[in-house]
């Protein structure tokens, strides 16, 4: 009985525990919920939720942003696609080589685009900070 009760327990707890990051959701595009530093996938990225900082790092040809409050930034090649449909999200872009600005499409309200075209050894958020001032 005691093992029974044991094991239900575990199963209840590991269910209680925070969401997986990626979110496998099959709508074609790789799903971040959660804060941190990633690598684009072949795919398209979504970021969803509020207040995320994130970080994407490789070769990200198409991202979307739905949330609000998210401080991103994204390498991207040449041509990109940035699509933001929350409020009050700041992207900053480092391009990974020489050619054309991402497209933006900014269907939120007070989202900004900002490039970041400092070295790549340097740091973002101290080259954020500098913007602010």
């Amino acid at each position: 009985m005691t093992r029974v009760v044991c094991l239900v327990s575990l199963l209840v707890l590991s269910a209680c525990g925070p969401a997986a990051v990626p979110v496998a959701v099959n709508d074609g595009y790789f799903h971040l919920n959660k804060s941190g530093t990633f690598t684009c996938p072949a795919q398209p990225v979504s970021i969803d939720g509020d207040r995320r900082d994130i970080t994407l790092d490789g070769t990200c040809r198409q991202i979307r942003i739905t949330g609000s409050r998210n401080d991103v930034v994204v390498y991207v090649p040449p041509n990109a696609s940035i699509d933001v449909t929350g409020n009050r999200n700041t992207v900053v872009y480092r391009l990974i080589r020489a050619g054309a600005k991402p497209r933006w499409t900014n269907t939120g309200d007070s989202n900004e685009l900002l490039r970041n075209s400092r070295a790549p050894w340097m740091r973002d958020r101290d080259w954020y900070q500098e913007q602010r001032k």
